[in-house]
């Protein structure tokens, strides 16, 4: 199948890397990308340093520590602490939330820091004027899976993965060129839910650590 593809997989870290089989696929294809949404708790610097000297992985932020809807809770002065640290360590402004639970306060920090949201359909409507947001549900040829858990496993569907072939984007890039086009367009879907890989659906689209080293100690000011 022809791209262009954005390709992401969720939950990366130092002892969740999938780096066997994301190699395997850049090997098939020399076109292959992807943005892995990482755990900046769990990801040390020679991991970060390893990605980037790669140069077709993107690394993303994926929450904290990845603690049960640990954003919802999150202060705007922690959430902005978190993106600050992220960016000194050089992952990409783009964030997820962990089970797609967000809250104001990311979404301010979000917004002041220049960041992308990479979020649900159903929070879209919670989102602030102005926001840069990434929906899978509504981003012609993204593909959204994990690297090790769920139906969705990098592992359990590598014969689709394999399938893919042509242009491949990282999240960052798609959106930048979203915004230098300035208009929304007719959205194709390619997504991995529960290990079913459904043909593409149409849908009208909506505007809808270094870890830090350390990056702070305590979450509250």
């Amino acid at each position: 199948m022809k791209g262009p593809w954005i390709v992401d997989f969720d939950d990366f870290e130092d002892k969740n890397t999938g780096f066997e089989l994301l190699l395997r696929l850049k090997k098939l294809e020399s076109n292959f990308k992807a943005t892995l949404f990482s755990i900046p708790m769990g990801v040390t610097l020679p991991t970060i340093e390893k990605v980037k000297e790669m140069g077709w992985l993107e690394l993303a932020v994926h929450g904290w520590n990845h603690g049960h809807k640990e954003c919802e809770n999150w202060t705007k002065a922690w959430a902005l602490q978190v993106l600050e640290g992220c960016e000194q360590a050089g992952f990409a402004k783009v964030f997820r939330a962990p089970h797609w639970a967000t809250s104001q306060n990311l979404y301010e920090a979000l917004l002041e820091r220049g960041w992308v949201c990479a979020d649900h359909p159903k929070n879209v409507s919670k989102q602030p004027r102005g926001l840069l947001s990434y929906v899978v549900d509504a981003t012609p040829g993204a593909v959204h899976g994990h690297i090790t858990y769920g139906g969705n496993a990098l592992a359990a569907n590598m014969e689709y993965y394999e399938s893919l072939h042509g242009e491949f984007l990282f999240v960052s890039e798609y959106m930048e060129r979203k915004s230098a086009a300035g208009k929304d367009e007719t959205m194709t879907i390619h997504s991995t839910a529960e290990g079913n890989l459904p043909d593409p659906v149409t849908f009208s689209s909506k505007k809808v650590s270094r870890r830090g080293r350390k990056l702070v100690e305590n979450k509250e000011e």
